[in-house]
């Protein structure tokens, strides 16, 4: 499912299409490019926010001048997830994009402006954290595998190759670290049932440059085509 999110007129916008594979076989919720390329047109697009599966990478090439964000919060979940395995190294982690998550909520409760958030976003405090997070990333890099377990090596990995797109919201103050537009559009859709107009909202979005958000469901009981026309 791709999302269209356009903050400054308040409008997120889900969308897909029925595709077939390589063996031609049917796939309801497509979220191949075209599907993206088709619907957009010459709409201007200011970047794509997206997990680190490497199929999306290739959108970088294809669409010019878009910068390409990765949400913080699959990087988070990995060292949460080691530190429930037992291992302490991965606390920092956890705790360090925590406080990252902080500034980001008193972005939105003190209504700060994009060029205010900006500045905040790339102020002594949030480069201290940034730093640290990459010294204990790469201090850790360094050690020995044996002295790591498999899904710590994992984490590492992890942040270390997408870390360019886990930072890339401090470029503009209208990105955030994480889908969080997408996800309170989503939340009315699956919890309330409320219902959208597609056709009306796709006319406004062309009006203005917007950021796309691509998510795929976690932990949900439904799956991306349920959640889609759970809103129909």
């Amino acid at each position: 499912m791709w999302c269209l999110v356009n903050k400054k007129a308040s409008i997120v916008i889900f969308f897909y299409e029925d595709c077939l594979d390589e063996q031609g076989n049917k796939h309801n919720g497509g979220r191949v490019r075209s599907v993206l390329k088709d619907f957009l047109g010459d709409t201007p697009i200011k970047s794509l926010q997206s997990d680190g599966y490497n199929v999306y990478l290739y959108l970088d090439d294809e669409l010019m001048e878009v910068d390409h964000l990765c949400y913080l919060a699959h990087a988070r979940n990995k060292f949460k997830d080691v530190y429930n395995q037992g291992c302490e190294k991965a606390r920092f982690f956890f705790e360090q994009m925590a406080k990252l998550y902080k500034r980001e909520d008193d972005y939105l409760r003190y209504k700060l402006t994009a060029t205010e958030t900006k500045e905040k976003c790339n102020d002594l405090y949030t480069n201290g954290i940034v730093k640290s997070l990459r010294s204990e990333l790469y201090d850790l890099l360094a050690l020995l595998e044996e002295g790591k377990s498999d899904l710590m090596r994992t984490a590492l990995k992890y942040l270390h190759k997408f870390w360019a797109q886990f930072f890339a919201y401090r470029k503009d103050g209208e990105y955030t670290i994480d889908n969080l537009a997408a996800e309170g559009a989503i939340r009315a859709l699956t919890v309330q049932r409320k219902t959208a107009c597609f056709s009306v909202v796709r006319k406004l979005l062309y009006d203005r440059p917007f950021i796309i958000s691509l998510l795929k469901p976690a932990n949900r009981q439904e799956s991306v085509s349920d959640l889609f026309f759970a809103s129909t």
